[in-house]
């Protein structure tokens, strides 16, 4: 099953869109810079790491179920485990 994420963040050069789709084995993640077209080989940081974690489990407090199974998949892909 594919599930997205998404939220927006401050920088320096201003917002930027932050997508990131999780699937059964991979994870891919989108960069919009406002202004710009979309990012897709830029790795991420461990901010956004952290804030993927964080989102899912905001997600998890808020009774979404699934949420709980993606965070364990994020956790494993972060880490390099197949």
């Amino acid at each position: 099953m594919r599930r997205q994420i998404i939220w927006k963040e401050d920088t320096d050069e201003g917002r930027t869109e932050i997508r990131v789709t999780l699937m059964k084995q991979e994870i891919k993640w989108q960069y919009k810079p406002k202004g710009r077209g979309w990012d897709y080989d830029t790795p991420p940081s461990d901010e956004r790491w952290d804030r993927l974690e964080q989102e899912l489990k905001d997600r998890m407090q808020r009774g979404n179920t699934a949420a709980y199974e993606a965070l364990k998949r994020v956790q494993k892909l972060r880490r390099g485990d197949p």
